[in-house]
Protein backbone atom coordinates (compact mmCIF):
# COMPACT_ATOMS: atom_id res chain seq x y z
CA UNK A 1 0.00 0.00 0.00
CA UNK A 2 1.45 3.51 -0.81
CA UNK A 3 0.17 6.55 0.83
CA UNK A 4 1.14 9.85 -1.46
CA UNK A 5 1.47 13.16 0.88
CA UNK A 6 3.45 15.57 -0.82
CA UNK A 7 1.60 17.15 -3.31
CA UNK A 8 -1.35 15.51 -4.75
CA UNK A 9 -2.81 12.88 -2.14
CA UNK A 10 -2.94 9.52 -3.17
CA UNK A 11 -3.92 6.02 -1.27
CA UNK A 12 -3.68 2.87 -3.57
CA UNK A 13 -3.17 -0.74 -3.15
CA UNK A 14 -1.35 -2.75 -5.41
CA UNK A 15 -1.81 0.38 -8.29
CA UNK A 16 -5.45 0.77 -7.35
CA UNK A 17 -6.83 3.79 -5.75
CA UNK A 18 -8.50 3.15 -2.52
CA UNK A 19 -11.75 5.50 -3.02
CA UNK A 20 -13.30 4.19 0.31
CA UNK A 21 -10.67 5.97 2.39
CA UNK A 22 -9.75 8.74 0.07
CA UNK A 23 -13.23 9.86 0.48
CA UNK A 24 -13.44 10.07 4.16
CA UNK A 25 -11.54 13.43 5.08
CA UNK A 26 -11.29 12.24 8.59
CA UNK A 27 -10.14 8.26 8.49
CA UNK A 28 -7.69 9.36 5.55
CA UNK A 29 -6.10 12.22 8.05
CA UNK A 30 -5.74 9.65 10.63
CA UNK A 31 -3.66 7.20 8.42
CA UNK A 32 -1.65 9.89 7.49
CA UNK A 33 -0.90 10.87 10.76
CA UNK A 34 -0.37 7.55 11.95
CA UNK A 35 2.07 6.49 8.73
CA UNK A 36 3.72 9.87 9.54
CA UNK A 37 4.26 9.25 13.15
CA UNK A 38 5.46 5.57 12.87
CA UNK A 39 9.09 6.49 13.70
CA UNK A 40 8.99 7.42 16.68
CA UNK A 41 6.40 4.28 17.41
CA UNK A 42 3.09 3.80 18.60
CA UNK A 43 0.33 6.73 19.79
CA UNK A 44 -1.50 6.49 22.95
CA UNK A 45 -5.34 6.41 21.97
CA UNK A 46 -6.11 8.87 24.35
CA UNK A 47 -3.54 11.22 21.99
CA UNK A 48 -5.33 10.56 19.20
CA UNK A 49 -8.92 11.07 20.46
CA UNK A 50 -7.53 14.89 21.68
CA UNK A 51 -6.57 15.13 18.36
CA UNK A 52 -9.58 14.18 16.02
CA UNK A 53 -12.08 13.75 19.11
CA UNK A 54 -11.86 16.77 20.78
CA UNK A 55 -15.20 18.11 21.66
CA UNK A 56 -16.66 14.00 22.19
CA UNK A 57 -17.09 12.58 25.68
CA UNK A 58 -14.39 9.84 25.93
CA UNK A 59 -16.98 6.50 25.28
CA UNK A 60 -18.14 8.14 22.61
CA UNK A 61 -14.37 9.25 21.16
CA UNK A 62 -13.22 6.02 21.60
CA UNK A 63 -16.79 3.97 19.53
CA UNK A 64 -15.53 6.51 16.92
CA UNK A 65 -11.75 5.78 16.98
CA UNK A 66 -12.65 2.20 16.84
CA UNK A 67 -15.04 2.60 13.99
CA UNK A 68 -12.49 4.39 11.64
CA UNK A 69 -9.35 1.98 12.69
CA UNK A 70 -12.09 -0.91 11.68
CA UNK A 71 -12.59 0.70 8.54
CA UNK A 72 -9.22 1.41 7.58
CA UNK A 73 -8.61 -2.20 8.24
CA UNK A 74 -11.18 -3.37 5.97
CA UNK A 75 -10.66 -1.36 3.36
CA UNK A 76 -6.50 -1.77 3.48
CA UNK A 77 -6.15 -4.86 5.28
CA UNK A 78 -6.13 -6.02 9.15
CA UNK A 79 -2.26 -5.81 9.11
CA UNK A 80 -1.95 -2.32 8.74
CA UNK A 81 -3.12 -0.49 11.61
CA UNK A 82 -1.35 -2.16 14.54
CA UNK A 83 -2.59 -2.18 18.56
CA UNK A 84 -0.21 -2.74 21.45
CA UNK A 85 -2.30 -2.13 24.64
CA UNK A 86 -3.98 0.97 24.49
CA UNK A 87 -1.16 2.15 21.20
CA UNK A 88 -1.84 2.42 17.82
CA UNK A 89 0.18 2.70 15.17
CA UNK A 90 1.22 1.66 11.39
CA UNK A 91 3.08 -1.09 9.93
CA UNK A 92 6.11 -0.58 8.00
CA UNK A 93 5.82 -3.27 6.01
CA UNK A 94 2.33 -2.78 4.99
CA UNK A 95 2.39 0.11 4.45
CA UNK A 96 4.86 2.88 2.49
CA UNK A 97 4.92 6.69 2.90
CA UNK A 98 6.33 9.21 0.46
CA UNK A 99 7.08 11.79 2.99
CA UNK A 100 8.72 8.86 5.37
CA UNK A 101 10.58 8.17 2.26
CA UNK A 102 11.68 11.86 1.72
CA UNK A 103 12.63 12.33 5.02
CA UNK A 104 14.85 9.53 5.15
CA UNK A 105 16.84 10.45 2.18
CA UNK A 106 17.37 13.81 2.86
CA UNK A 107 18.59 13.23 6.25
CA UNK A 108 21.26 10.37 4.65
CA UNK A 109 22.34 13.39 2.10
CA UNK A 110 20.36 11.53 -0.47
CA UNK A 111 19.31 14.86 -1.84
CA UNK A 112 18.43 14.07 -5.67
CA UNK A 113 16.44 11.28 -4.46
CA UNK A 114 14.59 13.16 -1.70
CA UNK A 115 13.95 16.12 -4.25
CA UNK A 116 11.92 13.67 -6.80
CA UNK A 117 9.79 12.37 -3.95
CA UNK A 118 8.90 15.99 -2.78
CA UNK A 119 6.25 17.10 -5.60
CA UNK A 120 4.71 19.41 -2.80
CA UNK A 121 3.76 20.70 0.22
CA UNK A 122 2.58 17.97 3.04
CA UNK A 123 -1.20 17.66 2.26
CA UNK A 124 -1.85 20.17 0.00
CA UNK A 125 -5.40 21.74 0.74
CA UNK A 126 -6.37 19.06 2.62
CA UNK A 127 -8.39 19.69 5.61
CA UNK A 128 -10.55 17.94 8.46
CA UNK A 129 -13.46 19.44 10.09
CA UNK A 130 -13.92 19.06 13.90
CA UNK A 131 -9.82 17.84 14.30
CA UNK A 132 -8.18 21.41 14.98
CA UNK A 133 -5.48 18.97 16.80
CA UNK A 134 -5.07 17.60 13.40
CA UNK A 135 -4.37 20.81 11.63
CA UNK A 136 -2.20 22.41 14.73
CA UNK A 137 -0.20 18.94 13.99
CA UNK A 138 0.27 19.16 10.60
CA UNK A 139 1.12 22.96 9.69
CA UNK A 140 4.99 22.61 11.71
CA UNK A 141 4.99 19.27 9.89
CA UNK A 142 4.54 20.98 6.38
CA UNK A 143 7.07 23.91 7.43
CA UNK A 144 9.98 21.64 8.52
CA UNK A 145 9.54 18.95 5.36
CA UNK A 146 9.09 21.99 2.93
CA UNK A 147 12.59 23.57 5.20
CA UNK A 148 14.27 20.05 4.49
CA UNK A 149 13.45 19.74 0.71
CA UNK A 150 14.78 23.63 0.58
CA UNK A 151 18.10 23.02 1.77
CA UNK A 152 18.21 19.86 -0.25
CA UNK A 153 17.88 21.61 -3.37
CA UNK A 154 20.89 24.19 -2.14
CA UNK A 155 22.60 21.25 -1.38
CA UNK A 156 22.48 19.81 -4.80
CA UNK A 157 23.08 23.16 -6.07
CA UNK A 158 26.68 23.75 -4.45
CA UNK A 159 27.74 20.39 -5.69
CA UNK A 160 26.75 21.07 -8.92
CA UNK A 161 28.64 24.56 -8.73
CA UNK A 162 31.33 23.09 -7.62
CA UNK A 163 31.39 20.73 -10.26
CA UNK A 164 31.09 23.53 -13.01
CA UNK A 165 27.59 22.48 -13.89
CA UNK A 166 26.01 25.58 -13.67
CA UNK A 167 22.56 25.05 -15.43
CA UNK A 168 22.00 22.83 -13.09
CA UNK A 169 23.46 24.50 -10.13
CA UNK A 170 21.33 27.58 -11.16
CA UNK A 171 18.22 24.98 -11.68
CA UNK A 172 18.35 23.73 -7.81
CA UNK A 173 18.53 27.11 -7.00
CA UNK A 174 15.51 27.93 -8.75
CA UNK A 175 13.96 24.99 -7.18
CA UNK A 176 14.82 25.66 -3.57
CA UNK A 177 13.52 29.55 -4.08
CA UNK A 178 10.18 28.15 -5.07
CA UNK A 179 9.58 26.61 -2.05
CA UNK A 180 10.54 29.30 0.49
CA UNK A 181 9.48 32.28 -2.25
CA UNK A 182 9.44 35.03 0.34
CA UNK A 183 12.79 34.38 2.34
CA UNK A 184 14.78 37.30 1.79
CA UNK A 185 18.18 35.15 2.72
CA UNK A 186 17.13 32.65 -0.06
CA UNK A 187 16.32 34.84 -2.87
CA UNK A 188 20.13 36.71 -2.07
CA UNK A 189 21.70 33.27 -2.24
CA UNK A 190 20.01 32.81 -5.63
CA UNK A 191 21.69 35.53 -6.87
CA UNK A 192 24.97 35.47 -5.19
CA UNK A 193 25.02 32.08 -6.78
CA UNK A 194 23.74 33.23 -10.49
CA UNK A 195 25.94 36.45 -10.38
CA UNK A 196 29.24 33.71 -9.48
CA UNK A 197 28.07 31.38 -12.64
CA UNK A 198 28.07 34.89 -14.83
CA UNK A 199 24.59 35.15 -15.13
CA UNK A 200 24.22 39.22 -13.99
CA UNK A 201 20.99 40.02 -15.83
CA UNK A 202 19.61 36.75 -14.48
CA UNK A 203 20.29 37.56 -10.88
CA UNK A 204 18.83 41.06 -11.36
CA UNK A 205 15.59 39.22 -12.74
CA UNK A 206 15.39 37.25 -9.84
CA UNK A 207 15.19 40.06 -7.39
CA UNK A 208 12.71 41.85 -9.80
CA UNK A 209 10.41 38.42 -9.08
CA UNK A 210 10.66 38.85 -5.08
CA UNK A 211 9.45 42.66 -4.88
CA UNK A 212 6.76 41.81 -7.62
CA UNK A 213 5.62 38.69 -5.06
CA UNK A 214 6.08 40.77 -1.75
CA UNK A 215 3.95 43.41 -3.87
CA UNK A 216 1.21 41.18 -4.37
CA UNK A 217 1.65 39.62 -0.90
CA UNK A 218 2.06 42.47 1.39
CA UNK A 219 1.02 45.52 -0.18
CA UNK A 220 2.23 48.82 1.02
CA UNK A 221 4.60 46.73 3.02
CA UNK A 222 6.90 45.42 0.12
CA UNK A 223 8.61 49.15 0.21
CA UNK A 224 9.93 48.76 4.05
CA UNK A 225 11.37 45.14 3.59
CA UNK A 226 12.95 46.39 -0.46
CA UNK A 227 13.92 49.38 2.04
CA UNK A 228 15.84 46.58 4.57
CA UNK A 229 16.85 44.01 1.27
CA UNK A 230 18.49 46.88 -0.48
CA UNK A 231 20.58 47.69 2.42
CA UNK A 232 21.80 43.84 2.92
CA UNK A 233 22.17 43.19 -0.73
CA UNK A 234 23.96 47.04 -1.60
CA UNK A 235 27.50 45.98 -0.44
CA UNK A 236 27.62 42.31 -2.08
CA UNK A 237 26.46 43.89 -5.55
CA UNK A 238 26.98 46.87 -5.67
CA UNK A 239 30.48 46.44 -7.14
CA UNK A 240 29.48 43.64 -9.54
CA UNK A 241 25.83 44.32 -10.46
CA UNK A 242 24.83 48.25 -10.83
CA UNK A 243 21.75 47.48 -12.57
CA UNK A 244 20.92 46.38 -9.06
CA UNK A 245 21.53 49.64 -7.51
CA UNK A 246 19.30 51.20 -10.14
CA UNK A 247 16.44 48.93 -9.99
CA UNK A 248 16.78 49.31 -6.18
CA UNK A 249 16.42 53.34 -6.55
CA UNK A 250 13.63 52.90 -8.63
CA UNK A 251 11.82 51.07 -6.31
CA UNK A 252 12.44 53.69 -3.30
CA UNK A 253 10.99 56.62 -5.28
CA UNK A 254 7.76 54.37 -6.19
CA UNK A 255 7.08 53.71 -2.61
CA UNK A 256 7.49 57.37 -1.64
CA UNK A 257 3.78 58.44 -0.75
CA UNK A 258 2.15 55.77 -3.11
CA UNK A 259 1.16 52.29 -2.94
CA UNK A 260 2.71 49.38 -5.14
CA UNK A 261 2.40 49.68 -8.82
CA UNK A 262 -0.71 47.10 -9.75
CA UNK A 263 0.30 44.50 -12.12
Amino acid sequence: IQLWTLGALELRADGAEVRSVLNQPKRLALLAYLALHRPHGFVSRESVLAMFWPEQDEEPGRSALNRAIYYLRRSLGGDVILSRGDEIGVSGTELWCDALGFRKAATEQRCGEAIELYRGDLLAGFHVSDANGFEEWLEPERIALRKLAHDCAWSLAQTEEQAGNYAAAAQHAAWACEREPYNESTVQRRMLLLDRIGDRAGAVRVFEQFTLRLAAQLDLAVFQIGENCAEQLRTQFVARAPRLVQILAQLRFQGVGHGPRRM
